[in-house]
């Protein structure tokens, strides 16, 4: 998989997971971000953000308010502020998706 982005710095996150800023502002900021096979990140919420994911390559398994779901490339989903939700791959290849957070996200917080 050949992967090409603009010069922007990309840090590690979660488990093995990658994130890449593309544009940010007071209110919003758009990443695009990488969860390799077999890694998830943690069950958690936002309490002033809300997010929107765009799946760009592989599956996405999603929980959200209790549910579960998979979603795939050019699927998406919005995720209201306050509400509990996670993304797992747990397939063999990456998954790659955009991350839209209005306002920009600084209070993850984890769920027990």
């Amino acid at each position: 998989m050949k992967i090409i982005r603009n010069q922007t710095q990309g840090y590690l996150w979660g488990k093995n997971c990658m994130a890449w800023p593309l544009f940010s502002n007071p209110d919003c900021n758009v990443k695009e971000e990488l969860i390799p096979p077999k890694s998830q990140e943690e069950m958690h919420f936002h309490k002033s953000s809300q997010q929107y994911i765009y799946i760009l390559e592989g599956e996405a398994f999603c929980v959200l308010k209790g549910k579960e779901f998979n979603l795939s490339a050019g699927d998406s989903i919005h995720i209201p502020t306050g509400i509990l939700h996670q993304i797992k791959n747990i397939h063999h290849s990456f998954l790659r998706f955009l991350l839209i957070s209005l306002p920009p996200v600084e209070d993850d917080i984890n769920y027990p």
